[in-house]
C-alpha cells in the first residue's frame, strides 16, 4: 500500500483524548482517524527526514534510529535533521514492563552502523485492543503525575513550615530586643538586621557563595619557601655571627693597657644591646642588609671625611716615640698632634718602607675602620679588635689610603675612587634590597613574622595566588625599608615587618570589600587594627622602624585594591572598583617615586625631633642615640 510523504502523529494523553490520530496527507489517498498505541510521543517528520523505499511489494517510511532511550511518558521530536524510528507494541505484557520505543544517538546521528526500524501497517493496533492499550498507558501517567505533584507538595510544606519557623524567630527577636537590649539580645538583633540587608542589596545568599565558590584555591607555595628562608638564614647568622648583648639601653664597655703613642691607657666603646636575640649590626651589615651608604654616594660620610683633611698631594712620614717603642705613618700634623710635639717625624718615609736599620721602633699603629659611619683611626690590632673594627695589618699604612665603606660592606667590595682612595666609587649593591626581606634582626623578631604568615599570609594566599601574594610582599617589604632608610640612613634595615603590615593592609582591603557578608566585620577590622597597634609599639624600640610600618601598610592598601581578584555584585560596585584601581597604580608609583628619590637624592632627614620620637621613644636615657663614637 502506499504509506506516507510529510506525517504529523500526535498522541494527546494528559487531557484524556482518547482519540490519537495519524494525519496522513498523500497525492492519491488520504486515510484519517487511524488510532494507534503511541506513548505520549509527538513525532513530526519533514520531507528530508525519511526516505521511501519499496520492501515486500510495499511502499514503506524508513527513519534511522538513534540511542537515547526513550520511555513512556516522554516527548519525542525529530525537526531540526533529528530522525526517529517509532515501533508500536502489540502485546499488553510488554508494555508493562515499559519498553524503549526508540534511541537516539548524539555521536553520530546519521552514522551507517545505525539499526533501523520500519513502521508497517501489521504493527498498528486496532479496535478493542489499542483502546486496552491506551487505558494502561493512562494509569502508567496518572500514577507518574501524582507521584510528582506528591513530591511537590511536600516541598512546598518544608518550605512552609521554614519559613513559620523564621518568622517565629524573627518575631522572638524583636520582642526580646525591645523588652531588654542589653547583651547577646543586642548582638542577635544586629545580626539579624544584616542579615536582612544583605538579602535585600544581594539577589540571595545562595548567589553570594555560588560567586565566591567560582574563586580558585591554591598551595600556599610562596608562604612556605620565604618562612623557611627567614627561619634558616635567622638560625644561620646567629650561629655564625653571634648573638649580640641581650637589652635596650646601651652601655660602656672599657678596656686597660691599650697602647698609643701616650704609653698604654684606658679606652671604652659603646654596646649597642639587640632586644631581639640575634646578632650584630656590623655582622648583618656584613652578609647583605640594606645600608645606605652601600648603594650609594653617601654625603654626610663625606663631609665626615673632609673634615679628618685627607689628601693626596699632603707628604706622608713614620711619626716615631722610641720612649714607647711605636710608630705610625701620619702627616706632620697628625704627628705632632698625636704625640703632644715629642715624636720625631721622617718625612716621605713611610713606616712600613723603612730601610733595614732605621727600623727599630715597632710599627704597631695601623688603621682601623670602626662603626658603621667608616671612620678610621690609627691603632694597635688589639685595640681595633676591642672596637670591633676592620685592621688594616698589610694592605695601608694610613687613613688616607682606607676605603671603610668597602670594609663595612663586604660581599664583593666597592672599588675606591683613584683621585680620592678613601671614599668608595659608586657603591651600588642593589641586591641589599630583596636580601634585607629575607634577613632579620633576631630570633623574635622572625618568631612573630612568621606568626603572622602561618595566620594571615597561608590563608590569603589560598585565595588569591603565590604570583599576587610575592607582589604585594616585595613590594612593601622594600617600600618600608626606604622609608626606614630615609630616618635612620646609617643604621643596617632587615625584615620582612614591612611586608606583613602590607599584607594587613591587604586584609583591611578585603574586610571592607566584602562587609555586607562577614558576620561582624567590625569585630574582624578590630583584630587587624590590633595587630597594627602592636606593631607600632614594637617600632618605637630599636631596629624595628615606625616608618617601616606605615609606609608597608599604605603600600599593601594600594597593593590589595590592585591585585585581589574581585566579586562584582552589581554594576556600582564594579564601577567603584576601576575607579579605586585608577587612583591606586598612579598613587603606588608615586609612593616609589617619592622613596627613591629621598634615599638616593635628599638622603637623610636627621635634624626632626618629632621624626625621630615617632621612630624610637626614648624609655631610657640613651635608648635612641645615633652618635656611638667611641
Amino acid at each position: 500500500m502506499d504509506f506516507f510523504s510529510d506525517c504529523t502523529a500526535r498522541t494527546n494523553l494528559v487531557t484524556g483524548n482518547m482519540n490519537s490520530k495519524l494525519d496522513l496527507d498523500h497525492k492519491s489517498k488520504e486515510i484519517t482517524d487511524l488510532e494507534i498505541s503511541l506513548n505520549d510521543v509527538e513525532l513530526t517528520c519533514k520531507n528530508d527526514d525519511y526516505k521511501n523505499e519499496t520492501y515486500s511489494g510495499h511502499l514503506v517510511h524508513k527513519m534511522k534510529s538513534k540511542t537515547k532511550s526513550v520511555t513512556w511518558g516522554q516527548r519525542l521530536k525529530c525537526d531540526n535533521g533529528t530522525k526517529y524510528a517509532v515501533k508500536t507494541i502489540d502485546s499488553e505484557a510488554s508494555m508493562q514492563n515499559y519498553p524503549s520505543t526508540s534511541t537516539y544517538n548524539h555521536d553520530n546521528p546519521y552514522g551507517e552502523s545505525s539499526s533501523e526500524e520500519i513502521l508497517t501497517e501489521k504493527d498498528l493496533a486496532y479496535g478493542n485492543e489499542g483502546f486496552a492499550q491506551y487505558q494502561l498507558f493512562i494509569a502508567i501517567e496518572k500514577k507518574v503525575e501524582i507521584g510528582e505533584i506528591k513530591d511537590k507538595m511536600e516541598r512546598l510544606r518544608q518550605l512552609h513550615r521554614w519559613k513559620i519557623d523564621k518568622i517565629r524567630n524573627i518575631v522572638d527577636i524583636a520582642r526580646a530586643y525591645y523588652v531588654n537590649p542589653t547583651g547577646r539580645v543586642v548582638e542577635e538583633w544586629n545580626d539579624l538586621k544584616r542579615g536582612m540587608k544583605i538579602e535585600k542589596q544581594a539577589k540571595s545568599l545562595t548567589h553570594v557563595k555560588l560567586k565566591m565558590s567560582k574563586l580558585p584555591e591554591f598551595i600556599p607555595f610562596f608562604t612556605l619557601f620565604i618562612t623557611l628562608a627567614q627561619f634558616v638564614t635567622c638560625g644561620v647568622f646567629c650561629y655564625l655571627g653571634g648573638l649580640a648583648s641581650l637589652g635596650i639601653e646601651p652601655t660602656v664597655e672599657s678596656r686597660d693597657g691599650i697602647q698609643t703613642f701616650l704609653g698604654t691607657e684606658t679606652v671604652h666603646k659603646w654596646v649597642i644591646p639587640n632586644l631581639w636575640i640575634g646578632p650584630s649590626d656590623k655582622y648583618i651589615t656584613s652578609v647583605g642588609a640594606f645600608f645606605a651608604p652601600c648603594l650609594r654616594d653617601d654625603i654626610e660620610l663625606q663631609i665626615k671625611t673632609l673634615e679628618q683633611n685627607y689628601s693626596t698631594t699632603e707628604p706622608l712620614g713614620c711619626c716615631e716615640m722610641a720612649s714607647r717603642n711605636t710608630a705610625a705613618t701620619t702627616s706632620q700634623a697628625e704627628c705632632q698632634h698625636m704625640t703632644d710635639d715629642v715624636g720625631l717625624w721622617k718625612a716621605g718615609i713611610k713606616c712600613s718602607e723603612r730601610p733595614s736599620g732605621q727600623n727599630s721602633v715597632s710599627h704597631n699603629l695601623k688603621p682601623c675602620c670602626y662603626n658603621l659611619q667608616g671612620q678610621c683611626k690609627l691603632t694597635t690590632h688589639t685595640h681595633c679588635v676591642f672596637l670591633g673594627g676592620y685592621f688594616s695589618k698589610h694592605f695601608a699604612d694610613h687613613c688616607s689610603q682606607v676605603n671603610c665603606i668597602n670594609s663595612i660592606c663586604g660581599m664583593g667590595g666597592i672599588s675606591s675612587k683613584s683621585d680620592k682612595p678613601w671614599l668608595p666609587d659608586n657603591p651600588a649593591q642593589w641586591w641589599r634590597l630583596p636580601l634585607s626581606i629575607v634577613y632579620h634582626h633576631g630570633i623574635i623578631h622572625v618568631v612573630i613574622i612568621g606568626a603572622i604568615h602561618f595566620l594571615i599570609m597561608r590563608t590569603m594566599e589560598r585565595s588569591i595566588g603565590w604570583l599576587r601574594i610575592m607582589v604585594v610582599y616585595v613590594l612593601s617589604g622594600i617600600g618600608g625599608i626606604l622609608a626606614a632608610s630615609i630616618f635612620e640612613p646609617h643604621s643596617p634595615h632587615v625584615g620582612a615587618t614591612g611586608s606583613v603590615c602590607g599584607l594587613l593592609g591587604v586584609t583591611v582591603v578585603e574586610i571592607l570589600l566584602l562587609w555586607r557578608f562577614i558576620n561582624r566585620p567590625f569585630l574582624e577590622i578590630s583584630k587587624v587594627l590590633f595587630v597594627i597597634v602592636l606593631f607600632l609599639t614594637a617600632g618605637t624600640l630599636r631596629y624595628i622602624s615606625n616608618y617601616t610600618i606605615i609606609t608597608g601598610l599604605i603600600i599593601g592598601l594600594c597593593s590589595g585594591v590592585i591585585v585581589l581578584p574581585f566579586v562584582s555584585f552589581s554594576k556600582i560596585s564594579h564601577r567603584s572598583r576601576v575607579i579605586l584601581i585608577g587612583l591606586c597604580v598612579p598613587l603606588l608609583v608615586a609612593i616609589y617615586f617619592v622613596l627613591l628619590y629621598a634615599v638616593f637624592k635628599v638622603q637623610s632627614i636627621t635634624d626632626c625631633y618629632v621624626c625621630k620620637v615617632i621612630n624610637c621613644i626614648p624609655y631610657t636615657e640613651n635608648m635612641c642615640r645615633d652618635d656611638y663614637d667611641e
